[in-house]
């Protein structure tokens, strides 16, 4: 067998990144959370068969904060479920929450020549 020096170094920064993480303060760990949303925009979100999505989001959230990550906890399963498919969508004249913008900025003017 022989190393591959790029895939030895990409999974020692993995390892060293997985034990820096697993000594840091739960209450400062950064968490993603990716809920199903197929197809985009066709009222997909949060839906899968014989699962209660938000229900169960909201009972790991809780479990989370209860383990002392830093969770800011929705009233209920409903508040959750509007926060995530409805969330700022007025603000941004949507038919659901943004979560992030990219903005198009002016394209500098190229002469070819």
């Amino acid at each position: 067998m022989v190393s591959l020096p790029d895939r030895a170094t990409v999974m020692a920064d993995r390892v060293y990144n997985l034990a820096r993480l697993r000594r840091a303060e739960r209450a400062a760990r950064k968490i993603a959370i990716v809920i199903f949303n197929f197809p985009p925009n066709g009222g997909g979100m949060g839906t899968a068969a014989y699962l209660s999505v938000f229900e169960s989001l909201f009972n790991t959230l809780r479990g989370m904060k209860d383990a002392g990550y830093s969770v800011a906890m929705p009233d209920s399963v409903d508040a959750l479920r509007d926060a995530v498919i409805v969330g700022n969508s007025a603000r941004y004249g949507t038919a659901g929450n943004v979560g992030a913008r990219i903005l198009s900025l002016p394209l500098p003017d190229v002469s070819l020549g």
